[in-house]
């Protein structure tokens, strides 16, 4: 991995980005056909209590250099079907998936837990392990 030097951003430059991640930073269409193939599946694991949908959002990059910098990506937006203790619902949910043999982080904001999916490599074994 080659790095370019910090002072090509400073100025109004954007980021060099290696070329390996560029493709990646670049590539909405995979998040959005993951969220497009696990949207029936994930439904019928989270049945009744939760809808979902697809959603465009933003992805913080980090912190360090770029602590602010967001990257377009596409997702899952997960919500209780009812809007009784919905903050308690979502805390639940939000542990089960933190609990998954390869834990699943998302976001809690604006009364639903957000999935990243540029974050997603292992579509399969994701389902496997909410399968379980």
């Amino acid at each position: 991995l080659e790095l370019q030097p910090a002072q090509r951003y400073h100025g109004g430059a954007q980021p060099v980005v290696p070329q390996r991640a560029a493709a990646h930073v670049a590539d909405l269409g995979r998040p959005n056909a993951q969220a497009q193939r696990l949207l029936q599946p994930m439904r019928s694991v989270l049945a009744a209590d939760y809808d979902l949908e697809r959603a465009s959002m933003q992805s913080q990059i980090g912190s360090g250099a770029l602590p602010v910098e967001n990257l377009p990506s596409f997702g899952l937006r997960i919500y209780p079907a009812s809007g009784k203790h919905a903050g308690r619902q979502l805390t639940r949910l939000e542990a089960r998936f933190r609990a998954l043999p390869r834990p699943v982080i998302g976001r809690l904001h604006d009364d639903a837990l957000w999935l990243d999916l540029r974050c997603l490599e292992d579509e399969s074994r994701f389902m496997e392990m909410l399968l379980r």
